[in-house]
């Protein structure tokens, strides 16, 4: 870069603009009264005498001085002021080369010339990871997003353990929140603990007796499974089903048929919940579903096969309502026959 050269001198002048003979220059840190060095060379090798005096015609030689900025005091031999520089005018000595041109440096860039500047910050930005494709080193932080957040903003460790392994639990299906395997098997295993058993009373023979009980079932039941399994009588009653409560067992105000095929069938049955036998020689393979329908109200219904008949499927349901809440249950028949084959079982939950 081309420098300008320039060869006029620093002269002191009075008030009139006269130059004044063996004036003196004294050099301050800039807004104090603390004298700072100054040199007779670019190198600032060679310090200038304090106070630096003028020639005989005024003129002061070169002055220089690096860094921080200089107050400048002129007087007269005889030490009254004629003017002062706060600060004086610096310019660089080796043309306009940045690494001449200075300034305060600060936290971020601690030089104090724009070359040793333009460098530093060169050398800072290479260490910063690019925009597009960035490659992160250590450990990166991130701001952490709202709860729910589902945009392109980025996810921190933070924002995953709050969405996932803090999640909702399956019950307020919520969008936002996928569950974790923590909540899923919780969820689950709540499910099926909800799942109520059956409970099995052992299968009772019916190869002889008239009537056949299973008492003390639990409170809360809803639902009762009765299975006849190859059962007959000495004659050609019915069967029937009766539902008891504290009270004992209900044998009236039932509403109750059943049917075999289109051969024949019971209708208007009242005194339990009815299945068709036939005769004695038939033996009859049924199970009939009893659920509870709130309050004391029970339904029924059932399904099976008639040994002895042709069109042998048997079907039919009803319904009683008890006194107060289902305690037992008997399987007996319409009349005076006696059971003499096959086996019960009953069920409940």
């Amino acid at each position: 870069m081309t420098d300008i050269i320039t060869f006029s001198p620093v002269l002191a002048v009075d008030a009139n603009g006269l130059p004044v003979a063996a004036a003196t220059a004294e050099f301050f840190e800039s807004g104090t009264t603390t004298p700072i060095t100054v040199y007779a060379d670019a190198g600032e090798s060679s310090a200038h005498p304090s106070p630096l005096v003028a020639d005989g015609n005024g003129f002061f030689p070169a002055v220089f001085k690096s860094g921080s900025a200089v107050k400048v005091v002129v007087k007269t031999p005889l030490g009254a002021t004629l003017y002062t520089f706060d600060p004086a005018v610096k310019v660089a000595a080796s043309g306009s080369a940045a690494s001449a041109v200075s300034f305060d440096p600060t936290a971020g860039v601690p030089q104090d010339n724009v070359q040793d500047a333009i460098e530093q910050i060169e050398t800072s930005i290479a260490a910063k990871a690019n925009t597009a494709s960035p490659t992160l080193a250590g450990t990166p932080t991130a701001p952490t997003a709202a709860l729910g957040t589902n945009t392109t903003q980025l996810a921190t460790t933070a924002f995953v353990n709050a969405q996932v392994i803090d999640e909702d639990s399956f019950t307020t299906d919520s969008a936002m929140r996928p569950p974790s395997q923590q909540s899923t098997k919780a969820y689950v295993d709540a499910q099926v603990a909800a799942v109520v058993e059956w409970t099995e009373v052992a299968p009772v023979a019916t190869t002889s007796g008239t009537a056949f009980d299973v008492i003390s079932i639990p409170a809360g039941v809803t639902d009762i499974e009765v299975y006849l399994s190859k059962v007959s009588l000495s004659g050609s009653d019915y069967y029937l089903v009766q539902l008891g409560d504290s009270g004992g067992f209900v044998t009236t105000g039932y509403v109750s048929r059943s049917n075999v095929g289109d051969v024949a069938g019971l209708s208007s049955v009242t005194t339990g919940h009815a299945i068709y036998a036939a005769n004695a020689a038939t033996l009859t393979t049924v199970k009939m579903r009893l659920h509870h329908f709130g309050g004391n109200f029970w339904l029924s219904e059932h399904q099976g096969v008639a040994s002895t008949i042709a069109n042998s499927f048997i079907a039919g349901a009803g319904y009683g309502t008890l006194s107060g809440e289902l305690t037992q249950l008997r399987l007996t028949r319409s009349g005076s026959n006696i059971f003499d084959a096959g086996s019960f079982k009953v069920r409940y939950r």
